[in-house]
């Protein structure tokens, strides 16, 4: 921010910045004045002058600060105080919130200004190869969510700079499909299973089973909390109806064909839910031998249903057999009106983030997304809503007998739109 205030009956704090210069405006109205520490964060990597009421003091840095440096500005007591602090050299590093490799992959951090004296820990499965004055290089043995903090010093500062790297398991090479022009693509037909427009999730009132009495409940659209019942998302599919056209299919990921109505107003998914709106599960009849899988989903989820397993997708075969893949909320079960806000910290998925396809365009959500909000529910909505392309290895040496979808979880709707595989 370049300007803000704070007012209360006992302090008054306001803050402005123009280009380099930061002013802090203080009054008390404290019975009796108080010596002040105004701890700041810094701005740029060298200071030009502090003063305070006019007079040049000198700011302290805390080498211990994490994330940030800061400085702290010892005030002596008085009614009123003006604090300039001119600064000068580079703006602070940052590095990106979050950095994934798989388990035992070479993994190199860079930083092009600060420089690095040490790291902490040296646990959490870290092997570490090589440390030189700007880079960081080794490994992880295990996978998850790790972090690592480097001592850092930038100009005349130094600080904790975490470090947060999400280490996944790598499949192995041959799990993957390797997509050639003889790849045999078989796209399934889930017309005769479809029982609704994907449009038509927030359109229901989702009446039972409820409980009986007051609670916090799920408001009857199926989307909303407590504070803000009337939320309703901009659910249109008219962008993936018309580019999956006369041929009725899109294509996602490595050009991977997937079977899905290009004709308006008519159904294309079918939703599951432990709501009686709709079937607790659906069975996909198959046959045959496959060595991957790759579905095209769209649904609800909510803060309740965090952490845990929403749905599953059971692959059964012939012989007796099955495997079980499950959608949990926030790994790799989304909700199709919003992406989940990630910041590396406190928010992370625990796993990458799945392909998502705007229901508007039928086109990847990009990287570079520009998000609307919906008032008092998020600000990472997505215009139009978006499915979840997830995809998942069969055991090509036995035969398919079905793919079942089943919810597990309450008040969540998980629909299955198109399922391709491959042979």
């Amino acid at each position: 921010w370049n300007h803000a205030s704070l007012t209360t009956p006992d302090i008054h704090i306001g803050f402005k910045r123009n280009g380099l210069t930061e002013q802090y405006n203080i009054q008390q109205h404290f019975k009796q004045s108080l010596q002040l520490q105004l701890i700041v964060p810094v701005y740029r990597d060298g200071i030009a002058q502090i003063t305070v009421n006019g007079k040049k003091v000198v700011g302290k840095m805390d080498a211990q600060k994490i994330g940030k440096p800061s400085i702290q500005i010892i005030i002596p007591a008085a009614d009123s105080v003006v604090v300039h602090i001119k600064w000068s050299g580079n703006t602070i590093e940052k590095l990106a919130p979050l950095q994934q490799v798989d388990v035992s992959q070479p993994l190199q951090i860079n930083f092009k200004t600060a420089s690095i004296s040490t790291i902490y820990p040296q646990e959490q499965g870290f092997i570490q190869t090589k440390l030189t004055i700007q880079s960081i290089m080794g490994s992880f043995a295990t996978s998850g969510n790790k972090t690592l903090f480097a001592k850092v010093k930038q100009g005349a500062y130094t600080w904790w700079q975490p470090i947060n790297i999400m280490v996944v398991d790598k499949l192995p090479i041959e799990q993957k499909p390797i997509i050639t022009a003889a790849t045999i693509f078989e796209k399934i037909n889930l017309a005769p299973l479809f029982n609704a427009e994907v449009n038509a999730i927030f359109t229901n009132q989702y009446l039972s089973p409820r409980p009986t009495v007051p609670t916090l409940q799920l408001p009857t659209q199926g989307i909303g909390n407590w504070a803000y019942p009337l939320v309703m998302a901009n659910i249109n599919d008219s962008g993936l109806r018309q580019k999956a056209g006369k041929m009725n299919e899109i294509k996602v990921a490595n050009n991977i064909p997937i079977a899905t109505t290009g004709l308006p107003k008519t159904h294309n998914i079918v939703y599951t839910s432990l709501w009686d709106n709709y079937p607790d599960s659906v069975v996909v009849p198959l046959n045959g031998t496959a060595q991957y899988g790759y579905v095209l989903m769209a649904g609800s989820t909510n803060p309740m249903q965090s952490r845990v397993v929403n749905g599953v997708i059971d692959i059964h075969y012939m012989d007796g057999t099955s495997t079980t893949v499950t959608l949990k909320n926030p790994e790799n079960w989304w909700p199709l009106e919003q992406d989940y806000y990630v910041d590396g910290f406190a928010f992370q998925t625990g796993a990458p983030k799945p392909l998502r396809i705007s229901l508007k365009t039928g086109e990847e959500i990009p990287a570079n997304y520009r998000y609307s909000s919906i008032k008092g529910f998020t600000s990472f909505a997505i215009d139009g809503g978006a499915a979840t392309v997830l995809d998942f290895p069969l055991d090509k040496s036995k035969t398919l007998q079905n793919i079942t979808l089943k919810t597990v979880a309450n008040d969540v709707v998980i629909g299955l739109m198109g399922l391709t595989l491959i042979q």
